[in-house]
This record gives structure tokens, C-alpha cells and sequence, in this order.
């Protein structure tokens, strides 16, 4: 319940206030570029979605996420089909880097932890989350369902997160060392190779914010309603609207230090699960399996919405 006000709220929040400031500072538009404003205008548009409830939440994100996921795609394969002939090169620069003495000397366990946390971060893997939207569905079949949600990490980390490093990287705009980061190394990336990406890209990261953050407000208002019922439902919901406009004013390191801590502590109890249930789980999937071989794997016509995991 207080796990979705981390990554799945402040964070976006913070992210998408970054890129419009950004946008604002570059058109001279002072207004725009004042984090309050944007927090303002964005609050007040998650506000009118969750008041609306689950059917709101799943119109508006099945509405934003495949125009998001289109066009993002669509500029990110762009720039690196311009820059193919540099892939092998990055690639290499990518191994060095993992594989340097100075990394390794940094710890490998280290290592392993911070890419743990962003890998985390970047689809919430492990932590439970998606499941309460998964389990709204029609589908008779939980092992369908379950291989269904498989493909959200793939889209999130192997193609869109690579794929961003990839542009990063061709364009030469991350060098080593730069306190240029974030959602500004990305946008300065994009830009490089398509001028319209200033705007565009702000647009798109404004898209990806708001419905991460309206279907992550589901996950917590479930939450809520498992443990009070209907009891103070609104206060939960003013909590999410604040911590929402908190996100563009708060720093980005104290934002991302207790998303950190908001996805560990949702990760102990829902791994804990994870293992007692894996034998069941197993033993369902043997089940499903020559189900599996004999019908197709999207939704069936009858499911309910997929799963608004971003």
C-alpha cells in the first residue's frame, strides 16, 4: 500500500517534471519550467482518474500505453538503425565496462546489488505487484495469465531499457563521468538524431508517468481495500495525489533511495510466497502444458483488460 507511492508515483512524477522543466528552460517558458506547476497540472489529472475507478484506470492506460510504447520504439529503432555500423563497438564498450578491474574492485556483490535494484526498478519483477492486476482478468487459466505476464519484463527491460542504453551510447552523448543523468542524458540522446524528440520525448515520458502512476494507484487502493474496506478509502487517495505532486518538488536521490526501499520491502514477503508456492506452481504448469501446445497465447476475447504494469 505505501510501496506504490515510490517508483510506481514520486518517481514518475519526479521524471516527467525533469522533462518538462527541461522542455520549458529551452522554449524560455518560466511557467513551465517550475516543478510546482507541472505538479500541479499533473495531480489534479491523476486526481480525476482514480476518482473514477478501475474502468477509468483501465481506459486511459490501454488508451496511453501502446501510443507511448509506439512512438518511443519507433525513434529509439530510428537512431539505431542510423548507427548501426557503430553496434559492435558500443557493445564492446558496454563488456569493457562491466568487465573493467576498476569495476571489479568495486565489488562484485556490489555490482550485482545496484543492477539487482535497477532491474527492479525498471519492471518490478518479484515484488507482486502486477499479480493484483493480472488477477482482474477473465482468464480461466492462471498458468495462461502467468505466461502472459512474462512478456511485460521483456518489453520493459530487455527491448525499451537496451534499446535506450543503445541510443545513449551511438549518439555519444553519455560520457563517463558526466553529471548529466537521468531522463536529461536520455532526452539530449534522442534529440541528437531527431530535433522533434525535445518535444516529443517529454510528451511520451509525460504518457509513460501518468498511467504508471494511475495503474500503480490501483495496486495500493486494492491493497487498502484488503485491509480497511471502504473505511478512509479517501484519505488513501489524497495521500497518493500529495505524494504525487511531493514527487516533482522532492530531490531525485531521495526519491529513487526510497523507491528503493518501498520495492525491498515488497519484495521479502511476495519472494517469501514465491518459494512456498513454487512447487504448486509447478505442478499447475505441468498440468497446463499440453494446453499449452494446442491453442494460441494471446487473450481470449473474453478476458478482461491486460494488466497496466509500465
Amino acid at each position: 500500500m505505501v510501496g506504490a507511492l515510490g517508483g510506481g508515483n514520486m518517481f514518475q512524477a519526479n521524471q516527467s517534471s525533469m522533462a518538462v522543466a527541461s522542455l520549458g528552460v529551452q522554449l524560455h517558458w518560466s511557467w513551465l519550467s517550475d516543478p510546482r506547476v507541472y505538479g500541479l497540472i499533473l495531480s489534479l489529472g491523476v486526481a480525476a482518474v482514480i476518482i473514477g475507478g478501475l474502468q477509468r484506470i483501465a481506459q486511459v492506460a490501454s488508451t496511453i500505453v501502446p501510443t507511448m510504447v509506439g512512438l518511443y520504439l519507433s525513434a529509439a529503432l530510428w537512431s539505431v538503425f542510423h548507427h548501426l555500423g557503430d553496434i559492435p563497438t558500443v557493445m564492446g564498450q558496454i563488456w569493457d565496462a562491466a568487465w573493467h578491474p576498476m569495476a571489479i574492485e568495486g565489488g562484485i556483490v556490489g555490482v550485482m546489488v545496484q543492477g539487482l535494484q535497477r532491474g527492479v526498478f525498471s519492471n518490478g519483477a518479484g515484488t507482486g505487484a502486477a499479480a493484483i492486476a493480472h488477477a482482474t482478468t477473465k482468464n480461466p487459466e492462471p498458468v495462461r495469465e502467468g505466461i502472459v505476464a512474462l512478456v511485460e519484463p521483456l518489453i520493459d527491460t530487455v527491448i525499451i531499457c537496451n534499446l535506450t542504453a543503445l541510443v545513449c551510447l551511438l549518439t555519444g552523448v553519455y560520457q563517463p563521468g558526466s553529471r548529466v543523468s537521468g531522463i536529461e542524458l536520455t532526452t539530449t540522446a534522442f534529440a541528437a538524431e531527431i530535433p522533434a524528440m525535445t518535444w516529443g520525448l517529454a510528451i511520451i515520458v509525460c504518457l509513460f508517468s501518468f498511467s504508471t502512476i494511475i495503474a500503480c494507484f490501483y495496486y495500493g487502493e486494492a491493497c487498502w481495500r484488503y485491509l480497511l474496506g471502504e473505511r478512509g478509502l479517501i484519505v488513501y487517495k489524497l495521500l497518493y495525489i500529495l505524494g504525487c505532486f511531493g514527487g516533482t518538488i522532492i530531490g531525485l536521490d531521495t526519491v529513487i533511495r526510497f523507491s528503493d526501499i518501498m520495492f525491498f520491502a515488497l519484495g521479502i514477503p511476495n519472494m517469501l510466497g514465491l518459494l512456498l508456492l513454487s512447487n504448486q506452481v509447478a505442478h499447475s504448469l505441468d498440468k497446463y502444458r499440453p494446453t499449452l501446445r494446442a491453442q494460441p497465447l494471446s487473450h481470449s476475447p473474453h478476458d478482461g483488460p491486460p494488466a497496466a504494469k509500465l
